[in-house]
């Protein structure tokens, strides 16, 4: 179309006034609301706890439960409350559970796995932490020594558990073992052996299955019904990733 040099004017002010207009509705998204921190969180001042917050939960209570390196009478696990900002010191666990897997199962309470004897050395022993009562039970043990397992809690409340060392670097549990809630008994998933690095990053999947996202390049699917079956997925563009 030919457009004589009025029109031409016309439509170049017509298109500034749009951009304008757009510039400034920009601007005006741009522009921060007063932050809610009911909605948005806040920071709140540095708060110092008594020890390394190697491993913590939120718990059902929102309490937050945490330990770290254990050492008797001296390190045993606490609870810090977020409303009062106290931290109390719990009641020592039957053994040392540091590097251990810990989740909750489906009544609140929490399963860990394993422990602590030397780095890279565990235990066998499985205790359940009470949240209420703020109590430890002994519970059967596992096949054999786990130190830095990974517990994952199914759907129906049960606990796949899989890998942790043995007996020094580089030993891997190679059994992994399901937590029958139902039953307070593990099961082997004896079809399903495959040694892993410590602190495989396991989820529950929509399909039911775990997915094994590391520390090894490849990553695995596994079953936990029956005897367990793994599957191999895809390959991670790069290599290995420690920690």
């Amino acid at each position: 179309t030919r457009w004589g040099r009025g029109q031409a004017g016309g439509a170049r002010s017509g298109v500034a006034r749009v951009l304008v207009g757009l510039l400034g509705c920009s601007l005006l998204l741009a522009t921060p609301a007063a932050a809610d921190p009911s909605e948005l969180g806040q920071w709140s001042p540095l708060v110092n706890w008594p020890i390394s917050a190697t491993h913590a939960h939120l718990l059902p209570t929102g309490k937050v439960f945490f330990f770290g390196e254990f050492e008797e009478g001296a390190e045993a696990p606490r609870i810090w409350d977020p409303v009062t900002e106290t931290v109390t010191a719990l009641p020592p666990p039957p053994h040392n559970i540091f590097c251990t897997g810990h989740s909750y199962l489906a009544d609140g309470r929490m399963l860990l796995t394993g422990g602590h004897v030397n780095p890279h050395e565990g235990l066998p022993h499985t205790v359940i932490f009470d949240p209420i009562t703020y109590s430890w039970e002994h519970v059967p043990d596992m096949n054999d020594k786990r130190w830095y397992p990974t517990n994952t809690t199914l759907p129906n409340g049960d606990v796949v558990v899989v890998s942790g060392e043995t007996t020094g670097a580089g030993t891997s549990n190679a059994l992994p073992q399901r937590w029958e809630a139902a039953t307070g008994s593990w099961k082997n998933l004896s079809t399903a052996l495959k040694p892993l690095p410590y602190y495989p990053r396991m989820f529950l999947a929509p399909n039911g299955k775990l997915f094994c996202a590391g520390t090894l390049r490849p990553s695995f699917y596994l079953d936990p019904e029956g005897t367990g079956t793994w599957f191999e997925s895809a390959l991670s563009l790069f290599g290995p990733r420690a920690y």
